[in-house]
């Protein structure tokens, strides 16, 4: 069974910061399963048997190959579209920027923007996610 398609899934994201205004994104390269090309938080599927804050440590070191900290619980949101039936369980923490490297290869590139310099494209939603979460900063 295929998470999302023949079964719901869940998955976790976060909006990672440096403390001083500055937002780590990713773009999504040619290995990503959609969106090539657009820009993104981070993050992935939660397995079973993992809190939703194991999970989003989990993917956010396999991704960056250090662990967030300072999280909060900010969402959750349903996605029911043409590509499945998705939950999404969305944080806000620090991370810390002199660690942070692409680990994986589904991203091709990996920066710091401010609010006011946010890259586009962004994954769907990602723009009304931070524009809601701004305060957490």
């Amino acid at each position: 069974m295929k998470k999302g398609i023949d079964t719901i899934g869940v998955f976790v994201s976060a909006i990672l910061h440096d403390g001083e205004g500055n937002i780590l994104m990713v773009r999504r390269a040619g290995d990503a399963r959609d969106n090539r090309g657009h820009w993104d938080f981070g993050g992935g599927s939660v397995e079973h048997g993992e809190s939703f804050e194991y999970a989003i440590v989990r993917e956010i070191t396999e991704e960056y190959g250090t662990a967030p900290y300072d999280l909060k619980l900010v969402d959750t949101r349903e996605f029911i579209d043409g590509n499945g039936h998705w939950v999404g369980i969305f944080f806000v923490g620090k991370i810390d920027r002199e660690k942070v490297y692409i680990a994986e290869p589904v991203y091709d590139k990996l920066d710091w923007f401010t609010l006011d310099t946010l890259p586009e494209p962004m994954m769907p939603g990602d723009r009304e996610y931070i524009d809601g979460y701004v305060k957490q900063f």
